[in-house]
């Protein structure tokens, strides 16, 4: 609250303990379908759209009521799952908070020393002052935020959805995705063994959300990825499933940050270095082999 109150962030301390509360009231039902499918369904834009209603004109206080009240929920449900895989490994959960609690503390210097390196090296690249020729430094993640913040906090939800807008019929979203999981319901009742209990719209809805404004090449990966430990290893070899599994999994997440931060820090602080082009990672198209016919536009 004090943070809120002297830096200039426009959002009254009512506003952060009603971002807090709302992540507080949310994480029961988005930790449950994230135990039943491993599959997160972000507030982000729940809470850009309350803070753009309630404090309309403030794109700044926007991104803070959005930080605050998402990544709560979202570290939330990220420590509970650390401590969930701490009880399939058998470690004591005193030692796993102890882990968790260092991690925050060290995470955060570490995080903020590395943004302010990229800042320092990369700035002309993420502003778009400068176009990066190996197609790396996008800013992608910077641009979100920034378009967010005017079109939820600068505009608001009132202009952008309101009477007359081409965006209101949109709004007719929050009835139907409150009615769709109904019928499910009631076929799953009526026809209890034809399985439609494994029908689940949020899940259905958010994957949908995630393919027209971003890059795509992971999700072919993705379902490999799913394939292979939630199909092929769970039921043909469910001993190693059982045993290596979730560790693997840790592995692999960790490895990539630290390998990442690696990567930046000597092949682009210390040495400047071109990152190897292929096919699957070039400049021209920066990874991504969706990309329409030139000659057919």
């Amino acid at each position: 609250m004090i943070l809120c109150s002297v830096s200039g962030s426009h959002l009254p301390w009512y506003g952060l303990l009603l971002a807090v509360g709302l992540a507080c009231v949310m994480v029961l039902p988005i930790g449950i379908i994230q135990a039943i499918s491993n599959n997160q369904v972000g507030l982000n834009v729940v809470t850009e759209m309350i803070c753009g209603y309630i404090f309309p004109g403030r794109p700044i206080a926007n991104v803070y009521f959005k930080c605050y009240g998402y990544m709560a929920m979202h570290q939330c449900l990220a420590f509970v799952s650390d401590l969930k895989l701490g009880h399939y490994m058998k470690i004591p959960p005193k030692a796993m908070f102890a882990a968790q609690l260092w991690g925050t503390i060290v995470g955060a210097f570490i995080n903020y020393w590395l943004l302010q390196l990229i800042i320092a090296a990369k700035r002309p690249f993420l502003d778009g002052t400068m176009e990066d020729p190996t197609g790396q430094w996008t800013g992608y993640r910077s641009q979100v935020f920034n378009t967010a913040s005017i079109v939820w906090g600068l505009i608001g939800p009132g202009k952008t959805f309101g009477q007359g807008s081409i965006y209101h019929p949109l709004l007719w979203g929050f009835l139907l995705g409150f009615l769709a999981p109904v019928p499910i319901y009631l076929l799953h009742k009526r026809y209890p063994k034809a399985k439609f209990h494994l029908i689940t719209i949020p899940l259905i809805c958010n994957g949908l959300g995630l393919l027209p404004g971003t890059y795509t090449n992971f999700i072919i990966s993705g379902f490999v990825a799913a394939f292979l430990s939630q199909y092929w290893a769970f039921r043909y070899h469910r001993k190693w499933w059982n045993k290596y599994n979730y560790p693997l999994s840790a592995a692999f997440d960790s490895a990539a940050q630290i390998v990442t931060m690696f990567i930046f820090f000597f092949f682009n602080v210390m040495f400047q270095a071109d990152f190897p082009e292929w096919y699957g990672n070039n400049a021209q198209t920066q990874g991504e082999r969706c990309f329409p016919d030139p000659h057919k536009m």
